[in-house]
């Protein structure tokens, strides 16, 4: 494109922004100079800026157009002048040329006014945009292009803060004044323990449990209550069954049995003693074998008709164990004591005449017999032991009796020595055997 002459360039107003370009066009339009063969210049449009090169090219064919156009003209004309000053005595020639001329610049003004059209003009051909229409709709183009990347910016700016927020919210420490993040809320909860769980404090004691364990705990509570309440109160289920069978009824509603549990505790007065092994039926739930404290069967006598039994259902073997309190028993052969366990002991206190004379005995002792039958029998051989008062020097030697074994598990014959003889005397004897009754 030429260059505009220093003294235009100077004079006229350079267009150097989109919005510029676009006030120009509203407000009225800008001078662009377009040079024209010869040296002419036209104003037609000029700006600097952004939409240049699209005006150019808009442009460009019509203002070279424009300058074909009028070089023809100046040809024209100029050849017309020498022919002119060649043939000056030829009018009709100088007017056929000075016709051309004048057609030449005619054709040269259309040409500037379609390039001002194309230039700067509403539509120089329908459905077509001038270069000023062209420049207008970028420049909107560009506006709504700025518009949405600023809004886009907003947008972006938003999110951001957004996320900030939410993050505050679920990791961060006091996202507002006197407000907790997620964090702090569960660091907090989990502080506190399980939600469901609270404590209780009972004989200076503070346990935490959930709702359902204290509900359980009470439940075992009052069972074990119940439990108590029984056993302190006289006999709790009534014998209906016989000897080696018994069948007990439970008296106390609460407690009335669903099923056999272990540890489960009955008390009873039975309407027999048992002669052997037995069985018990608690409130027709099914008969189960009754064994002693050490795990055996019932021996006779075991259950008594003139103490309270207790048994404790042992779920591991499906049986009873039965309790026994301790037995204590008088007659005239003495006293004896007898534990649920099998364990007896026999006693007698007794004064009596003896003479030591018999003898010597083997190693020179004298000896004397003393016959003891057991207040109660044992099942097995017991140990014997005796002592004497007022009668100096005299010892155990041995035991005696009818020399049947059955013999020692009842009754017993025991043989006393001394060094020298002793004539009759009265002595007080203290005879005690200890082993077991089953």
């Amino acid at each position: 494109m030429p260059t505009i002459p220093q003294e235009i360039a100077e004079s006229t107003e350079k267009l150097t922004t989109n919005t510029d370009i676009v006030d120009k066009f509203v407000h009225g339009p800008a001078t662009i100079y377009i040079p024209v063969r010869g040296g002419t210049l036209r104003p037609l449009l000029y700006w600097q800026g952004t939409f240049q090169d699209k005006v150019v090219e808009l442009a460009g064919p019509y203002v070279q157009q424009a300058e074909d156009s009028a070089g023809t003209a100046q040809d024209a004309a100029s050849t017309a002048t020498e022919k002119a000053e060649d043939a000056s005595g030829s009018a009709t020639l100088a007017g056929e040329r000075a016709t051309a001329a004048g057609e030449a610049q005619t054709g040269a003004e259309t040409a500037r006014d379609k390039s001002q059209a194309w230039a700067e003009g509403e539509e120089p051909e329908e459905g077509k945009k001038s270069a000023k229409g062209w420049a207008g709709e970028s420049s909107d183009s560009a506006t709504l292009a700025g518009q949405r990347a600023t809004a886009a910016g907003d947008a972006q700016t938003d999110a951001e803060t957004a996320r900030d927020k939410s993050k505050a919210w679920a990791e961060g420490t006091e996202p507002e004044a006197g407000k907790k993040s997620a964090r702090e809320w569960a660091e907090e909860a989990q502080s506190l323990g399980d939600p469901n769980a609270f404590d209780i404090t009972a004989d200076q004691t503070t346990d935490s449990r959930r709702l359902d364990q204290w509900a359980a705990q009470a439940k075992a509570n009052q069972q074990k209550l119940a439990t108590a309440y029984r056993l302190g109160n006289g006999a709790f289920a009534t014998d209906s069954g016989a000897a080696d069978s018994y069948v007990l009824s439970v008296n106390y509603e609460d407690a009335t049995p669903t099923a056999y549990n272990d540890g489960d505790q009955y008390r009873f007065r039975a309407g027999a003693a048992n002669a052997g092994a037995s069985t018990v039926n608690i409130n027709g739930l099914g008969a189960k074998g009754l064994v002693t404290v050490t795990g055996v069967a019932l021996p006779a006598g075991y259950i008594r008709t003139d103490a309270e039994t207790t048994i404790t259902y042992d779920a591991a073997n499906d049986w009873f164990v039965a309790g026994r309190e301790v037995e204590r028993g008088w007659n005239s052969n003495g006293y004896f004591i007898r534990w649920a366990d099998g364990s007896q002991k026999c006693k007698q206190v007794r004064q009596e005449s003896l003479e030591v004379t018999s003898g010597p005995a083997t190693g020179g002792f004298y000896y004397a017999n003393i016959f003891w039958i057991y207040p109660a029998a044992f099942v097995e051989i017991p140990q014997i032991d005796l002592k004497t008062r007022h009668l100096p020097n005299i010892t155990v030697n041995s035991l005696g009796g009818a020399g049947e074994l059955f013999s020692y598990l009842s009754e017993c014959t025991l043989f006393i020595a001394s060094v020298e003889s002793i004539p009759e005397a009265t002595y007080l004897l203290l005879l005690e055997a200890q082993g077991d009754w089953y």
